[in-house]
């Protein structure tokens, strides 16, 4: 395999690793706030400049369909 095809193929491995192992995190997290917080948590999330990684589904999918 040459070294550029090598990387690429590393790189997405990595990439695929990282998606299930945040996704299989098991979490109990609970918040309490009030909803000024709360919105201005929510309006941080929705203008984060980096892409999703889930690759069928960006930051604006999920905010407006929620699963």
């Amino acid at each position: 395999m040459k070294q550029d095809q090598y990387e690429r193929t590393l790189r997405a491995a990595l990439r695929h690793l990282a998606l299930h192992a945040a996704l299989a995190t098991n979490t109990s997290l609970g918040q309490i706030v009030n909803a000024r917080t709360l919105e201005t948590q929510i309006s941080r999330l929705l203008s984060n400049p980096f892409r999703s990684p889930h690759p069928r589904r960006s930051t604006e999918d999920a905010a407006r369909n929620p699963s």
